[in-house]
């Protein structure tokens, strides 16, 4: 026996195995999010890029297919090549300086042996800042009494709306189980 034969999977075995049915697995569980980044990144971008050849605007009923007029618009400007510099000069500098400075920032946080601990949180400190002030926002929005989200809800109790959602509602939880969480 070489060692190609004991790589071989033997007759009798069933022809799905656990790796396979795991892959599969692996695969629908993660189908969902794929589809769902296709759908919400890439499908806008691909729209953009047909439109970009038409004369769409918007509050027009209509468009029609101008081809690449529209880039020449754009590449002969006399503004073009400003903007381009003006981007390009950014892309250039300010990306790398940035991306330097912090990962300077954090290596020398890292190689301090006393104080580590104090400066990662001085440090990380308006990042938390940020989370702290949209959690507080969120928090009044969402409160019972006085917040603006129930207040609205609040607005539409009793309205045909609701009573329209509430003798449709029983039919789409039978449809959707997940809805009746």
């Amino acid at each position: 026996m070489t060692v190609n034969d004991a790589a071989l999977p033997p007759a009798n075995k069933p022809a799905t195995s656990a790796a396979t049915k795991e892959r599969r697995a692996a695969w629908s569980l993660t189908a969902p999010a794929l589809i769902l980044m296709f759908v919400i990144l890439l499908v806008p971008v691909l729209i953009a890029g047909v439109l970009s050849f038409t004369n769409y605007s918007l509050g027009n009923s209509g468009c029609d297919w101008v081809g690449t007029r529209n880039y020449e618009k754009l590449f002969t400007r006399s503004t073009y090549e400003k903007m381009f510099v003006a981007t390009f000069t950014y892309v250039v500098t300010v990306v790398p300086i940035s991306v330097g400075l912090g990962l300077g920032a954090a290596l020398l946080i890292n190689s301090l042996g006393r104080f580590r601990e104090i400066y990662k949180t001085i440090y990380f400190l308006p990042v938390m800042a940020t989370l702290l002030a949209m959690a507080i926002a969120w928090e009044f929005m969402l409160h019972p009494s006085i917040g603006m989200i129930n207040r609205t809800l609040e607005m539409g109790c009793g309205s045909p709306l609701e009573m329209d959602l509430a003798l449709h509602g029983r039919r789409l939880y039978r449809w959707f189980p997940g809805l009746a969480w």
